[in-house]
């Protein structure tokens, strides 16, 4: 059994179908009952709980050999910060992981994770990712960068800008203009 938190983000949505498609028993953890049908539909197990409430974690644990960790907050707002989601979310999975006899743990930390408080977002999954390491866990912690595709909005916000300012295009050539034959 496979329990992912973050089922439902732009990385488990493109996940969790696949994972489903190999055989392999699925389980996601929702604050959503929208999102629990869809996750239904796909043959997933969805299971109500929170990463920011340990409580609400522990019943998704029961027959769990692997976790695979999305749950991520990139941008904070008034209701929804780093800490609790990202350092603590995490902190509390990991417990809750521990403490249910979970073989496996698989945390999406960010390229540049890094000890320097200066950097709320990277500093937040640096400690996220301390955690990982302080576990008795088998883990793997993995640090993309940049992801993009069907559902990130990076495209879209991309074609929008280009559409607002046509005259504008990115320069993929080492940040310099091409010379010209003749130059």
């Amino acid at each position: 059994m496979i329990l992912v938190t973050g089922g439902t983000g732009f990385v488990g949505s493109h996940l969790v179908p696949r994972l489903a498609e190999t055989g392999d028993r699925v389980r996601c953890l929702v604050r959503s009952p929208a999102k629990a049908e869809i996750l239904q539909a796909q043959g997933v197990e969805p299971i109500p709980g929170d990463v920011t409430n340990l409580h609400r974690l522990e019943p998704a644990m029961p027959g769990v050999d692997t976790v695979i960790h999305l749950v991520s907050v990139i941008r904070e707002n008034k209701d929804v910060t780093f800490n609790p989601v990202n350092v603590q979310g995490t902190r509390n999975v990991v417990q809750a992981a521990a403490g249910s006899g979970v073989k496996r743990f698989i945390y999406m930390s960010v390229l540049e994770a890094n000890p320097n408080p200066k950097y709320r977002y990277t500093y937040s999954k640096w400690q996220a990712e301390e955690a990982v390491r302080s576990s008795h866990l088998d883990f793997t912690i993995f640090r993309p960068s940049v992801m993009f595709g069907q559902g990130s909005g990076l495209t879209d916000r991309l074609i929008q800008s280009l559409m607002m300012f046509p005259f504008l295009a990115p320069c993929l050539a080492q940040g310099k203009p091409a010379s010209s034959p003749s130059g």
